[in-house]
């Protein structure tokens, strides 16, 4: 409800001196029917009065989160007003604030909780919206309900209970629009009471709405699921009797509060004045989150009959975000997709939009980028070509599609792919075969990993999310729980996933992983469909994607890259026909002629055939006969005379061993 307006700033002194206000102790609600009837309401009680309101909706004291240790107001991350998607039609009263605000020298004594010495600011504008609606600060914005057929509503028009036509369903037409700064399913509001008589329930003279579209022209009814893409009506779920600080001279600000303590005690003077300014809560439900709200003047019944108070316009202070525990908010402050780290997200620097998560880092980054916690650089024995790890060429070789090109600073010569020769790629791109694109591209990596920066991550390591939420992609959404599963997955009550059924019973082999997204549960390969990004191979054993250092590398003839280092294979003797298949090699440890040490010799079965041993220190290679079992005894007391004759040769003096003819 509207109080007395002030022409502007510059004849602010002399207009507080003309309407000095009178001062009075703000109305005292308790014990007002309709006031006690609408906690009833928020606090759960019957209307027959059969069972008590729950003491965690109706708090008799200031707000506080349920952090540990909890979040006071200040200490919020409060919303920011969108101007463009925000409604301002009181021209000369868009919003007001308090006198001892304005001018504390000429009231020094003046109790903003007293609520008498607010005033209209005639001269703000939807520009200046911000100024008195992005903080806790005793400044208050208010706007007017618009009905649906464009008529603005009047005070306790209650449209014949026709929520369309008071203007309930359509929030865009009459709302300011906060951007939470944040993913979050409650948001609390603090209110403002512009007067002292008849004001006990300014505290809930409006309603709230939640979307992740504020450009959204579309209504969530009763009886339909949540919708991101749509504004959904929240519901008043709990109130701070004591609103947000006990003490007259809070001025809002976290720095304050050592100066001034939010809590003064229950029987100081001036302590009655927060009795009309609840603190409210207001909820969607189990864990959907959103980042905008809009706040539309008049309570339609929120959230029964009892709250029902159709104002026609609204004041208050300040908004902020929660989540479902009411806990505070994880800030996302450079809008960028992810959560600052400091509260359960992912971000590591969110005050930069180019540094977080998803960010596209090359080996050309000189910093940290995408929050990995380390800078950087190629894997031994390749170097950063133009925002690619490159090989190094052998013997002026590279493989086919590939150019060997003298590196940065003329620092060695290094295989590149052909197109990128002499090419510099924009930021966050990397040459390879067809040019500079995204280092992600055409890559599908291993199930639960995403591919950034060029590599395939765990989009959710280090995401705590909220109760009732899990992390999938990088972001916590919400549980099955809260979201049922459609189609024929079912919901794992522990993880929150909708999974195949008969998940949570299936068991893979060694090699394998399980694959619950489709209509049954399988196994599959590590490997199996995964493409790794550029540079790198899908590791069959473990099914990560690792470094390739045999990206490019183009060995001479007779050898084969390992680990980007050309490797001849071991010589057999003449008898042996079969080269052993690296695949089969079984490891045996002999010992070594210096200080008792062993050395490893492969052994490589054949199905059918013979037992090739092979000793990779020499290079000999000999065929020991059938792989029945039988012969593998015959051929273990083969490899001993071997070892006995590899001693006796170095016995001789040679003081290495010799290639065995």
């Amino acid at each position: 409800m509207m109080r007395r307006a002030l022409p502007g700033a510059g004849a602010l002194f002399v207009a507080l001196a003309t309407l000095a206000p009178s001062r009075a102790d703000a109305q005292l609600c308790t014990g007002v029917d309709y006031f006690e009837s609408c906690l009833d309401a928020i606090g759960g009680r019957p209307a027959d009065g059969s069972a008590p309101r729950d003491p965690t909706r109706i708090v008799d004291d200031i707000f506080q989160t349920s952090d540990v240790p909890p979040r006071y107001a200040p200490e919020l991350t409060f919303g920011h007003v969108i101007v463009d998607r925000s409604v301002v039609n009181i021209p000369n009263c868009i919003g007001g604030v308090s006198s001892s605000v304005v001018d504390p020298a000429m009231f020094p004594t003046a109790n903003p909780r007293r609520y008498d010495a607010y005033v209209c600011v005639q001269t703000l504008t939807a520009a200046d919206t911000p100024l008195y609606g992005n903080a806790l600060d005793w400044r208050w914005l208010q706007n007017q309900r618009m009905r649906s057929d464009g008529v603005r509503s009047t005070d306790m028009d209650g449209c014949g209970g026709d929520l369309a036509l008071c203007g309930y369903t359509a929030p865009w037409r009459s709302a300011y629009v906060f951007d939470l700064q944040g993913a979050a399913n409650r948001v609390v509001v603090f209110p403002i009471t512009d007067h002292v008589g008849n004001s006990c329930l300014e505290a809930f003279e409006y309603s709230v709405y939640l979307t992740d579209d504020p450009s959204s022209t579309g209504y969530v009814g009763d009886g339909e699921p949540a919708d991101p893409r749509r504004w959904n009506r929240a519901v008043l779920v709990r109130g701070f009797m004591r609103g947000w600080t006990n003490n007259p001279l809070s001025t809002g600000t976290v720095a304050d509060m050592a100066v001034h303590p939010l809590t003064t005690g229950r029987d100081v003077a001036g302590d009655e004045a927060i009795s009309d300014s609840i603190t409210t809560v207001w909820s969607l439900p189990c864990g959907v989150q959103f980042r905008y709200v809009a706040v539309v003047p008049g309570n339609y019944g929120n959230p029964d009959s009892r709250c029902a108070f159709h104002s026609a316009e609204d004041e208050f202070d300040a908004v902020a975000g929660l989540n479902e525990d009411n806990t505070a908010v994880c800030p996302d402050a450079d809008m960028d997709g992810f959560r600052d780290a400091a509260c359960g997200g992912n971000d590591c620097n969110d005050h930069d939009p180019a540094v977080n998560p998803g960010a596209v880092e090359t080996c050309a980054s000189a910093r940290d980028l995408n929050c990995d916690g380390r800078t950087p650089s190629c894997p031994e024995g390749t170097a950063c070509v133009g925002a690619l790890c490159v090989p190094h060429c052998v013997e002026g070789a590279c493989d086919t599609g590939f150019t060997c090109v003298v590196g940065d600073g003329g620092a060695g010569n290094y295989c590149v792919p052909t197109p990128c020769a002499g090419m510099t790629c924009p930021t966050g791109q990397v040459c390879g075969p067809r040019g500079c694109a995204d280092p992600c591209a055409g890559a599908t990596c291993p199930a639960g990993q995403v591919c950034r920066s060029g590599a395939c991550v765990d989009p959710c390591a280090g995401v705590a999310c909220p109760a009732r939420q899990h992390c999938t992609d990088g972001r916590c959404v919400p549980n099955c729980s809260c979201i049922p599963c459609s189609g024929g997955p079912v919901c794992n009550g522990t993880s929150g996933r909708c999974e195949a059924p008969g998940c949570a019973d299936t068991r893979c082999v060694p090699g394998t992983e399980r694959d619950c997204t489709g209509a049954a549960p399988r196994c599959i390969a590590h490997c199996d469909g995964v493409t790794c990004p550029l540079g790198a191979r899908c590791d069959a054993d473990t099914g990560a994607c690792i470094a390739d250092r045999c990206f490019g590398v183009a060995c001479p003839a007779g050898t084969t890259c390992t680990e980007g280092v050309c490797v001849r294979p071991p010589s057999l003797d003449a008898g042996a026909r079969d080269v052993p298949d690296a695949s089969m090699m079984v490891t045996v440890d002999v010992p070594r002629r210096d200080a008792g040490a062993a050395f490893d010799v492969p052994v490589a079965p054949r199905d059918g055939g013979t037992l090739v041993v092979v000793d990779p220190s020499t290079g000999c290679g000999c065929r020991v006969g059938s792989t029945s079992l039988p012969s593998r005894g015959w051929a273990l007391g083969l490899l001993a005379g071997l070892v006995v004759r590899r001693r006796r040769r170095d016995v001789g003096g040679l003081g290495s061993p010799r290639r065995a003819a």
